[in-house]
């Protein structure tokens, strides 16, 4: 496996223009990081921590008619503290000196970032963190059953995106999605996806995988930050931020147990249980792709048409109102088929010291560009130092069906 990028290697990348400017680089399908906005709360290297009230004041007196009322003993309310961040995350790509060259020197220019160097690792960036930001602290996928080298992902764990153009990223698999059993040693290598039985096919070398194991990113099991779907999970048993979500429910998120095919008639019922914990903010509601192709038909067959000589149907999201509660249901490539969840947008966000960056952290201006020493190649790097964080846990709701099967 190659580990530069050369003129031979990206003929693919490179065309005959000539720009007046570079065009931005628009990052693809990136679901949860346009739902979860970024706030730079954090200096490099700290803590940001965020009050959150968990119970009400309960020192109330009662008296039935008029007369001095005997005051019950002061009961004060519990704060508590999330202590955010940092969890970092950093990309290193290579490209040799005639590459720089040919892109600077000729009418063949190449997908750039910054208006200077070759770059389309930026979509590689951003679909890494938007895979983060959806299951960070879970899992990728849970293993169905294993031939050899070739691994096949259980239906309702399987989301399409998160391996798309995965070939060649190095993999972990373990036991358990906390403690348990490594069962690599060294990086897995995805040597072949098949999307249509599921299967990844894995090169290097492992012992005992089973199924039940789970996949991870390479060295990222306990390291990268929190996710969505890891945020919200996680609260139901332990801590998150150095704080035991399970001592106090309104730091934890809701499961709904989903029966047969997700419905909308299902998702109001779910909304029903953040709505129950005082929800009144839009909720956005992200479902594997192929259940939104299920309910935007069943819309579409209520539609009644004239004697239009051109139809045109369909929808980007549904919005349906559930008291104060709106919900917003998108389809997601990056959601594994046997999930959902819901989230007030509003109190979600991404919070951290600087979202992608490819400057030396502290200065305005010094790339992260160096010269390999052993040979004629550049390397850059880039960084960025952030994690979901759901201010307003209990409105979180997630969903799946107990056998495991999709939506």
């Amino acid at each position: 496996m190659g580990t530069t990028n050369t003129a031979a290697t990206l003929t693919s990348y490179v065309k005959e223009v000539y720009p007046s400017g570079i065009g931005q680089v628009i990052p693809r399908k990136t679901m949860s990081l346009d739902t979860m906005k970024y706030k730079n709360d954090l200096e490099i290297g700290q803590k940001a921590k965020i009050p959150i009230q968990v119970t009400d004041e309960h020192g109330f007196s009662y008296k039935d008619g008029p007369g001095t009322i005997a005051l019950a003993a002061a009961v004060a309310h519990e704060g508590v503290h999330l202590e955010v961040g940092p969890y970092q995350l950093a990309l290193r790509i290579r490209i040799s000196y005639d590459l720089a060259a040919q892109a600077s020197s000729s009418k063949k220019a190449f997908a750039v970032w910054n208006e200077k160097r070759f770059i389309p690792a930026i979509e590689s960036a951003q679909k890494r963190l938007n895979v983060l930001a959806t299951y960070g602290r879970d899992s990728l996928a849970e293993v169905e059953s294993v031939s050899t080298n070739d691994i096949v992902i259980k239906a309702g764990s399987w989301a399409p995106w998160i391996w798309l153009g995965a070939k060649g990223a190095p993999i972990d698999i373990f036991s358990a999605k906390t403690a348990g059993t490594q069962r690599n040693t060294g990086a897995l290598t995805i040597a072949g996806i098949n999307s249509s039985t599921r299967t990844i096919t894995v090169s290097g070398t492992h012992s005992g995988v089973a199924p039940g194991d789970f996949l991870f990113y390479f060295q990222a099991r306990g390291q990268e930050q929190f996710g969505i779907f890891g945020a919200a999970k996680q609260s139901l048993v332990g801590s998150i931020y150095n704080l035991n979500h399970s001592t106090y429910e309104a730091l934890q998120a809701n499961y709904y147990l989903v029966t047969g095919r997700l419905t909308i008639g299902q998702l109001l019922e779910a909304a029903a249980y953040s709505m129950d914990k005082g929800c009144d903010e839009k909720l956005a509601v992200q479902i594997p792709s192929t259940c939104f192709a299920n309910m935007v038909n069943d819309q579409s067959a209520l539609r009644s048409h004239g004697a239009e000589m051109k139809l045109r149907n369909g929808a980007k999201s549904l919005e349906f109102s559930l008291g104060d509660v709106e919900l917003e249901i998108m389809p997601s490539g990056v959601v594994k088929r046997g999930e959902f969840i819901m989230y007030p947008e509003r109190y979600t966000h991404r919070i951290g010291s600087t979202d992608w960056t490819n400057t030396l952290p502290g200065t305005d201006s010094e790339e992260l560009v160096l010269h390999v020493p052993d040979a004629t190649e550049y390397e850059m790097r880039f960084y960025t130092a952030q994690t979901v964080v759901p201010e307003k846990m209990s409105w979180v709701t997630y969903g799946s069906r107990a056998d495991g099967g999709i939506l």
